[in-house]
């Protein structure tokens, strides 16, 4: 999604930009890198060239790489740049590096600013989302699920198990469901080990917690197969 979008923004931004000959033929270059999703090419480029690049294509290749790079504050700080500098020529695909923000917000675990970029988007970038993205908006992971569910009406289907380290304003509440055809009312959890390797001290440690944690939970019901 990133990659097609990409090759949409960069060549209006440039045609209302000044740039000399060697900016034109760095920008087209990592254009071409990213493009083609050869990102240690493009990263390389923008390493070595990084002040021979035009301003907004540092900006968003800086956008790009930190998202690919899991260096998430880098490319925090360059989305907000080239936002600042160059939203109202970026117009609806602004949407996009929102979505990056977010994105990088959730992996620096800032889930404050994570769900302020959600809120501007859902107030101000209505009419630049599908029906689809307005009604649903899709993680897995713990923590960000956690945050969107302590600041916002909603739910995620779960073992119903919480730990003390969760937010508060949240309950586990038993899911009904008697007529669901294929249902026994229960959820498998378990995890996958290869027969030839030996479990380290660690790992039986965390088995062992999450073992007690079952056995205090009045729901989970802990088996071996």
């Amino acid at each position: 999604m990133l990659r097609k979008i990409f090759g949409l923004l960069i060549f209006p931004i440039l045609g209302a930009s000044v740039h000399t000959y060697a900016q034109e033929e760095y920008d087209q270059q990592i254009f071409q890198y990213i493009n083609q999703e050869k990102w240690f090419d493009a990263k390389s480029l923008y390493d070595t060239r990084h002040d021979d690049l035009s301003e907004v294509i540092r900006l968003i290749s800086g956008a790009f790489l930190g998202a690919y790079f899991n260096r998430p504050a880098e490319g925090v700080a360059a989305i907000e740049e080239l936002l600042a500098k160059y939203g109202g020529q970026l117009g609806g695909q602004a949407v996009m590096y929102r979505m990056l923000a977010a994105k990088n917000f959730a992996s620096m675990r800032a889930y404050a600013k994570m769900d302020s970029v959600f809120t501007y988007m859902l107030a101000y970038d209505a009419p630049y989302l599908d029906d689809q993205t307005r009604k649903e908006i899709r993680f897995s992971d713990r923590g960000t699920l956690t945050n969107l569910l302590t600041n916002h009406i909603g739910y995620t289907l779960s073992t119903g198990v919480l730990s003390s380290e969760m937010h508060t304003g949240i309950v586990s509440i038993p899911l009904d469901t008697r007529g669901l055809p294929g249902s026994n009312g229960t959820m498998q959890v378990g995890y996958i080990i290869h027969s030839q390797m030996k479990r380290s001290p660690l790992l039986e440690d965390y088995i062992s917690m999450l073992e007690n944690v079952m056995r205090d939970n009045p729901f989970v019901h802990p088996y071996k197969h």
